[in-house]
């Protein structure tokens, strides 16, 4: 009937949405997956309330704090109230929601949700540290891998690492950021994601071209320094 061919449409509506917020999220297209998320990410509990789907509530919070921390960055401060004419606060608003919902799983006894907590308390950390190095979201990106790995979830270590290496690379901490990579490079390969493997290893090529240029211009100076010192003597 109609009213059974509408409803599979909707179904699959539905699914191609989690689908596309699942690559967003581990394809690192933020912004897309932030705005979707807003958009229609509510809309199949409207749909079919009490229908569980728990994975896509992470795969959201993912993406909005990973436009968030972008656009932080780049304004340069994650908490000054000036934002209020950009995204920033939206964003982080509903990636907070998204992260209240997963902490409330948790506290239920929910077990495949420990590891997200886990990861989400880390970009949390990140977010509201992003331009300048913090223990405490490092510390906590590392418990995040080790949750993950520990449940099995090695497509979510990966993700992790990636995201660890991208929190390091903003805040200047260039060796450190390139290492995560590399870890984030490895699992995904044990995971057999070869597409996302080839998008990683031309960032890595890239970070490692940009550590060396820096590298190089930070022993210019130093030279150029040293020199002006022995000239003044």
């Amino acid at each position: 009937s109609g009213g059974e061919g509408d409803d599979l449409n909707r179904q699959l509506w539905h699914q191609a949405q989690f689908v596309k917020r699942f690559l967003f999220a581990h394809f690192g297209e933020y912004k897309a997956g932030a705005q979707n998320s807003i958009k229609v990410g509510n809309e199949w509990l409207k749909s079919y309330p009490g229908v569980y789907f728990g994975y896509d509530a992470f795969h959201q919070a993912i993406c909005l704090y990973g436009e968030a921390r972008q656009i932080a960055q780049k304004q340069g401060n994650s908490c000054a109230p000036t934002l209020s004419t950009s995204q920033l606060p939206l964003y982080r608003k509903h990636a907070y929601k998204n992260h209240a919902l997963i902490d409330s799983w948790v506290k239920k006894g929910g077990p495949n949700h420990v590891h997200h907590l886990s990861i989400l308390d880390a970009e949390r950390a990140a977010l509201l540290s992003c331009t300048q190095m913090s223990h405490d979201a490092c510390n906590l990106y590392e418990k995040a891998v080790l949750d993950s790995i520990d449940g099995g979830f090695v497509n979510h270590a990966a993700l992790t690492e990636e995201r660890f290496a991208d929190y390091l690379w903003g805040v200047d901490a260039r060796a450190e950021g390139i290492h995560h990579l590399e870890n984030a490079i490895k699992l995904f390969s044990e995971w057999g994601a070869l597409k996302k493997v080839e998008q990683l290893r031309e960032r890595h090529a890239i970070w490692k071209v940009n550590d060396s240029l820096a590298k190089s211009q930070k022993d210019i100076m130093v030279r150029q320094r040293r020199q002006s010192l022995r000239s003044n003597h």
